[in-house]
This record gives C-alpha cells, sequence and structure tokens, in this order.
C-alpha cells in the first residue's frame, strides 16, 4: 500500500538503485502487469530483499566479509585480554587482485594496518591475521571496525566491517569454590561477568518467573524453542570464569534443567562446554543430552513452562580432570524448533565420596511384619538407591525416606543402599531376619529305661516339653527318666515371637528289666545328701567299665562319666558344687545291666 514506483520495464529484469550506495540495506520488491488503455493488474506480494549485489558482475571489488578470531563477540579474560585478531577477506570481482590493503580500529585507538600481497583470485577468500595483538583491558562494549581497500574498487558498501564486542575483563582467576548462581539475585538481568552468544541475533537465552525445583517461585534462564523454528541454531549462556586453581579438591558442576518437547520430530538439545584459561581455550563437551533423554516431561504441542518441582532434574558433571584450571562454562541450546528448555542454579562446588549408611527400627521380625528404614548416610548431593530383597513390598525405593517395607518371605534378607553421586558410591548392607511360625519336631531313643531327646525344631526360640508323666521341661533336648513302667505321651511344644507349634510321640517304657544289676552287685553314694561333693563305691560288679550318668529332675543331663573298674571294685570321688539344691538320679550302666540310685544334694 505505501510502496512507491520505481519504473517500468519491457523484458523480465529490471535494474533497481540502491539507497546510500548500500545493497545490503533492507527492501521490499513487488511487480503488476500493465496493458492497453490503463488496465493494470493486483500488485503481487512484497519480496524481501538483503543480500547485497544480485546479478552485478564487477571487475573490482575486495570485501571483509568476517572477523574469524576471536570467533565470538563477547570477548572473555582474567586479567588483560591479548589475543591475536583474524579477519577473512574476499575477491567479489571477476579479475585477480594483489596489495589488498587491510585495516583495525576498536574505538578511538590507533587503527592497526597491514598488506595482503596476493594475488588473490576471483572469488577466493583468505585469512589475515595483523601482526599485533588485539589489547583489551578493560570490561565495557566496544565497536570493532575492520576494513579492505584496493585501487580501483567498483564496490565500497562491503569494504567495512563493524562488529560490537562486549569485552568481560575479569581480575583474578575466577569465582572461587564453592560457586553459586540462582539467578534470582538481578531481578531477571543477566549477572554480572556472565554473556548471551546469539549469532543469529534471532531467539536466544532470556529470563523467565516460573515455579522452581524447589516449588518456589524463581527466576531462570530459557529459550523459546517453541518459536525458534531456525533449526540447527545454537545459542551459548556463557558463565563468568570459575577458579579451580586453590580450594579445588573434588569440584562438580550441577545444574536444574526443566525441557517438555514438542514431538518426536520437533526436539530440542543442550550441551555444556568448558574452556580452560580463563575460556581462552576449548577443551570439549562435558555434558550432552537430546529429546527424551534431555526431557524432563512429557511431549506438549503447547508452549510450556515447568508448574511442579516434578518437571526439573538436577544434573552433576565431575570437574576433577579440570582442577588447577580456570574455566568458564557455556550451556548451548540447539534448537529443533520444539519447546522451551529451562535452566536454574549452576553451582560448583566441591563434593564428598559418599558413605552408605542407614537405620532400621526392627532387624528381626515376623512374616508379614513392617520395618521403617531411615537414611544415616553422610553423603550430600548424591542419589539414594534402596534394595530390600525378594519377597519385600516394595523392593526397591529411591531417596532417604523413611520407607515402611512389608516382607513376607522367611529367612535372612539382605537390605542394601547405594549412595552415589558425580564422584563416587558407596553400598550399605545389612539384614532383617524374617520369623514364620515354628515347626515342631523330635526323635526319641530309649536306652536302659532312660529317654534321649533329639529336636528337630525349626524357627522356634523357646520349647516346652510334657513327659506324660507329670515332669516338664524347657531344655532344648532334655534326658527324662521315668519312675513307673508304661506307656507315655510326649509332647512338645516349640515357640517363637510369631507363635508356637506342637508335636507328640508315644513311647513305652520298662523301669524293671532283666537287665537291672543283680543284688550281689553292691553300689553306694556318702554322703547322700551332699552339698554336691561324694564318692561314688562299686564292688562285686563282674566288669572292667561302667558309665555314670546324672540328671536332673526335668531330665536335664548334668554330668557323665566312664568309670574303670579292678576286680570288680571302683571307687571315685565326684564333685558338683556347682549344681543346685535338688533331687538327682545317678544311672550306673554296664554290660552287666543298669541301676539308677538317688542323689540329694543340699546347700
Amino acid at each position: 500500500r505505501y510502496m512507491e514506483p520505481m519504473g517500468t520495464s519491457n523484458d523480465l529484469f529490471f535494474d533497481v538503485p540502491t539507497f546510500n550506495s548500500n545493497p545490503t540495506g533492507d527492501y521490499y520488491f513487488a511487480v503488476r502487469a500493465l496493458g492497453d488503455n490503463g488496465l493494470r493488474s493486483r500488485r503481487t506480494n512484497a519480496y524481501f530483499y538483503n543480500d547485497g549485489l544480485q546479478n552485478c558482475d564487477l571487475g573490482v571489488d575486495v570485501s571483509v566479509i568476517a572477523v574469524a578470531e576471536p570467533i565470538s563477540s563477547n570477548l572473555v579474560s582474567c586479567g588483560l585480554f591479548d589475543e591475536p585478531i583474524t579477519i577473512e577477506v574476499t575477491n567479489g570481482g571477476n579479475t585477480e587482485q594483489s596489495n589488498i590493503e587491510v585495516g583495525l580500529q576498536l574505538d578511538n585507538n590507533p587503527a592497526l594496518m597491514g598488506m595482503i600481497p596476493g594475488p588473490v583470485g576471483p572469488g577466493e577468500t583468505v585469512p589475515f591475521t595483523f601482526s599485533e595483538n588485539l589489547v583489551i583491558s578493560n570490561s565495557g562494549s566496544l565497536e570493532l571496525v575492520t576494513w579492505a581497500n584496493v585501487a580501483d574498487d567498483e564496490a565500497f558498501f562491503n569494504d567495512t566491517l563493524e562488529l560490537d564486542i562486549n569485552a568481560l575483563i575479569y581480575v583474578g582467576n575466577g569465582e572461587a569454590l564453592d560457586f553459586a548462581e540462582p539467578f534470582d539475585d538481578d531481578g531477571g538481568a543477566l549477572p554480572q561477568s556472565w554473556a548471551i552468544n546469539n549469532p543469529d541475533n534471532g531467539i536466544t537465552w532470556e529470563a523467565d518467573f516460573v515455579t522452581g525445583a524447589d516449588g518456589d517461585f524463581t527466576i531462570a534462564f530459557y529459550v523459546n524453542n517453541f518459536a525458534y523454528s531456525d533449526a540447527g541454531q545454537e545459542d551459548e549462556l556463557q558463565s563468568l570464569p570459575i577458579d579451580l586453581t586453590t580450594n579445588a579438591s573434588n569440584p562438580v558442576l550441577t545444574f536444574d534443567v526443566a525441557y517438555a518437547p514438542y514431538s518426536a520430530t520437533f526436539n530440542d538439545a543442550m550441551r555444556v562446554d568448558v574452556y580452560t584459561e580463563c575460556g581462552a581455550n576449548f577443551i570439549g563437551t562435558i555434558y550432552e543430552k537430546a529429546y527424551l533423554e534431555l526431557a524432563t516431561a512429557s511431549a506438549t504441542t503447547a508452549v510450556w513452562s515447568p508448574g511442579s518441582p516434578n518437571d526439573w532434574r538436577n544434573e552433576s558433571i565431575d570437574l576433577t580432570d579440570f582442577v588447577g584450571e580456570s574455566i568458564l562454562l557455556k550451556f548451548v541450546n540447539i534448537t529443533g524448533y520444539g519447546n522451551s528448555l529451562y535452566v536454574d542454579n549452576i553451582n560448583v562446588t566441591n563434593f564428598i565420596p559418599p558413605t552408605a549408611n542407614y537405620t532400621a527400627n526392627n532387624t528381626e521380625i515376623c512374616q508379614g511384619s513392617q520395618v521403617l528404614f531411615q537414611d544415616a548416610s553422610d553423603a550430600p548431593n548424591s542419589d539414594l538407591t534402596w534394595n530390600f530383597g525378594p519377597g519385600a513390598i516394595p523392593s526397591t525405593a529411591f531417596g532417604p525416606g523413611p520407607h515402611i517395607v512389608t516382607f513376607g518371605q522367611v529367612g535372612v534378607n539382605s537390605v542394601a543402599l547405594t549412595a552415589s553421586n558425580a564422584i563416587g558410591s558407596d553400598t550399605y548392607t545389612s539384614d532383617i531376619t524374617v520369623l514364620g511360625n515354628p515347626e515342631a519336631a523330635f526323635d526319641v531313643q530309649v536306652q536302659d529305661g532312660i529317654i534321649f531327646i533329639t529336636n528337630n525344631s525349626t524357627g522356634a526360640t523357646q520349647y516346652s516339653w510334657d513327659f506324660g508323666d507329670g515332669d516338664v521341661s524347657d531344655d532344648e533336648n532334655p534326658i527324662h527318666v521315668y519312675d513307673a513302667d508304661g506307656t507315655y505321651t510326649i509332647t512338645l511344644t516349640a515357640e517363637n515371637d510369631c507363635g508356637s507349634n506342637s508335636a507328640t510321640f508315644e513311647v513305652s517304657v520298662i523301669v524293671s528289666s532283666a537287665f537291672d544289676l543283680g543284688a550281689d552287685v553292691r553300689t553306694s553314694i556318702a554322703p547322700n545328701p551332699s552339698t554336691g561333693s561324694f564318692v561314688l563305691q562299686i564292688d562285686q560288679l563282674p566288669t572292667d567299665r561302667a558309665d555314670v550318668i546324672i540328671v536332673d529332675a526335668q531330665g536335664r543331663l548334668v554330668h557323665n562319666q566312664v568309670l574303670n573298674l579292678v576286680n570288680g571294685h571302683a571307687q571315685e570321688t565326684i564333685r558338683l558344687e556347682g549344681l543346685a539344691s535338688g533331687v538327682y538320679l545317678l544311672r550306673l550302666s554296664t554290660d552287666q545291666g543298669v541301676r539308677t540310685e538317688r542323689l540329694v544334694i543340699q546347700k
């Protein structure tokens, strides 16, 4: 509507004059057809062009097309910036050129001059490094102007290249550890000595007020990839220098990231590059993730921003390879026309190797019971991973807890907690004993009227015996002597903290038998009662060996020994002062028969 006519043409081309002899300005063109009798068509949509000369064949034309080194308009240095500067010069004409004069000026400082001897062929681009370095001593915004001249140049508009430089001159080796940048202290402005590198001067890093990783509102920096259609463009959020030359034992970079992709086709990436010597030397990439690996939230086709702590993830990167250096970090957004990418809370701190530990409110439980676990690790900045073993619900967990776990599998369950951070990991393991109901079982052997019992119960901690004759015992493996012939039912009740179980066994006992020693065999215990020390004497026993067994009233074995007889005689002092007062049975067993004597201890 507001475009002015420039002329008419009967051909399919038209020479358009430039304003101020500059074809790189912003131009809009449109055409319409003209006919007889004043007929004319609608005007076409306007076409935008700012790319220099078009279809112009020049004989002589040299131009500065780029500053090749330093490659960034944000120049960072610890102390004086003193680096070489290289420009690229192109011969845009169709004749070979020699002795091309080049120059460089920083603000109002004296110009640096040089000469490209050539020859430089048509269409050829050559680099030129000035003999003197670019020297900057103070931070600030500067204008760098560089140019190329040659005699009879037909296009002056492209001889000169102007570049705005943001100089960040840092006194010292950088910020000392522990370093933290939450972005909240500058009201959304870029922190001092930080920089943004935006090569296409389009969408780039900017501040936004959103829900942070702790659930509170925070200022974070982000790139609106939802509106950034220039796929592959890289925008850098550049840190100030960070000093790892002192007080840096186990430095680790941590930061919070939040990102939701748009789709499998439209998604973005981020990497972190590290530079040493206060930003002078690119060392490598220490972090790089894209699409689902980068994502902290599900894909969405709506413009996205973090709305809860669950939309964030904390990343940790070991920096111990750079101890002794002054480093600079660049957080690089690589747009894929996807969705918004956020970073916040950029920290470099010394980590300690983790030591895992935990507490449990019980280490021995009944099947189906619960245990409460709580982290007790010395493991700051660490991820905590629990493994409660098979049969546990849940079988795994994450974080410090408390975690309440139900154990359904009887036996010893090993519970492991692993603490890990960027510089190492450690695992602590202890056992939880899970008890089921006990199973009562036993075997009985009858020898010379004495009942010997082998307890085969499982899972029990206490035992109760009923021998069927009024006597009881709580021994694990009792021995019992019946006073009269008969058939008796022995009952075992096995118990633990989780329950009880019983088993029975019927036994027939003959107390008086042909195996009793004959009346001519004389045995005596003196004194009886005693305080525990007495003499056992045997006479007229036609054998050379006798077994002595003493049991208490509950059938528990308290003493046994072998006596050797000479000519049917033995006399042995037996000392049992440690026994409690009570009635005991002394059983003498030989190949000639057995005899039971009553033994009384009084104190």
